[in-house]
């Protein structure tokens, strides 16, 4: 690739290294090189926050008011990218789906049997705490399944490291599971959920 404006090798930021134009997306770009990540599962959700912070600020489109048609053009481009890069990847859950499309898995699929029947058996105790108004049963709930959740998004971690896609999409489906049935206990219209540490 060389640069639109001076001709030369750009370099592979998002500005030009000859002469500090903005450029456009590498071919086969994807939601991690929007921000300067490592592809990996087992992100910190503050390093995911810090780089979207310092690459939005640099190509916010209101810095190029002044500039060229084709400089505006594409800091709106890479702008918009950046967005979509943070919005998916700050999800574990988003993460992991994406992350199964990149390796050509899908996300979606039949869940196990041996899940179905756990998350049930939750599920019935759940509708049970909550009909007896029993605020502790709900609350061990909530932390059991948290802790499910945990384990579950480092074994995700493990898979993705280990190049065992189809593992992890074995993962995700329970882990959406989970989200759903945190979901539920909380009363909450999204399901936060935090990536372990690595």
């Amino acid at each position: 690739m060389t640069c639109w404006s001076c001709g030369k090798p750009p370099g592979a930021g998002a500005f030009c290294e000859a002469c500090g134009k903005v450029q456009p997306a590498a071919p086969g770009s994807d939601h991690f090189a929007a921000l300067g990540l490592e592809r990996r599962f087992a992100i910190e959700a503050a390093e995911i926050e810090r780089r979207y912070r310092n690459v939005q600020r640099r190509l916010h489109p209101d810095r190029f008011v002044t500039k060229s048609v084709p400089e505006r053009r594409l800091s709106l481009q890479r702008a918009t990218a950046v967005n979509d890069a943070y919005r998916t990847l700050k999800d574990p859950l988003k993460r992991a789906e994406y992350m199964l499309a990149l390796e050509g898995m899908p996300a979606d699929g039949e869940a196990s049997p041996d899940l179905l029947a756990e998350i049930l058996e939750l599920r019935e105790e759940l509708d049970a705490a909550k009909s007896a108004g029993d605020a502790a049963r709900i609350g061990e709930l909530r932390a059991h399944v948290r802790r499910q959740q945990d384990d579950t998004m480092s074994a995700i971690a493990r898979a993705f490291e280990g190049s065992a896609p189809a593992q992890a999409a074995a993962l995700v489906h329970r882990l959406r599971f989970i989200a759903r049935f945190l979901e539920d206990a909380s009363g909450t219209v999204e399901a936060r959920v935090q990536c372990p540490r690595s």
